[in-house]
């Protein structure tokens, strides 16, 4: 983008609007990409946004926004990760899903209302085994604050 917009040093950086008026000048894989970073960039943001106000169904939904853009768009998901998308998301209690990791066979994340946990795991443990014949590994997890600043007394020694 910095052909384009020399203030733009990284993709982060631009917005869907400049990514998309110079779509006529980008290779179609190289827009496809773009948008997509584009896209995923605020879409992280909004899930962030989202969860932390309580809004579960819109979190899942732009979780599975995330799936489908990195399916259709980026072209980074196997069909293994297709079928367990497809589980995920027609199982009880399932708000959607998204990849995690780096792709092409790596995991999902799916966000579940925590009172269908059981019914959610045997839902997609028999669809993906029905689909793939392969056995899936499922991690009931809860989400926690996560990394922040930490407050110490300790001094540091001075010699």
């Amino acid at each position: 983008m910095g052909g384009f917009y020399p203030e733009i040093k990284t993709l982060r950086d631009a917005s869907l609007e400049q990514v998309q008026a110079y779509k006529a000048d980008l290779d179609p894989v190289v827009y496809n990409r773009c948008h997509f970073i584009v896209e995923e960039n605020q879409r992280v943001l909004d899930i962030a946004d989202a969860l932390a106000a309580g809004e579960h169904h819109k979190a899942g939904q732009l979780a599975s926004e995330s799936f489908q853009g990195a399916r259709d768009l980026y072209e980074i998901v196997s069909d293994e990760m297709i079928s367990m998308y497809d589980a995920i998301v027609s199982a009880p209690g399932a708000y959607g899903a998204r990849g995690a990791g780096a792709g092409f066979g790596g995991c999902l994340v799916a966000f579940v209302d925590s009172s269908s946990i059981d019914a959610f795991a045997e839902h997609v443990h028999k669809k993906y085994v029905d689909s793939t014949g392969i056995q899936p590994e499922i991690y009931p997890v809860q989400a926690a604050k996560g990394a922040g600043v930490l407050s110490s007394r300790l001094r540091p020694i001075n010699k």
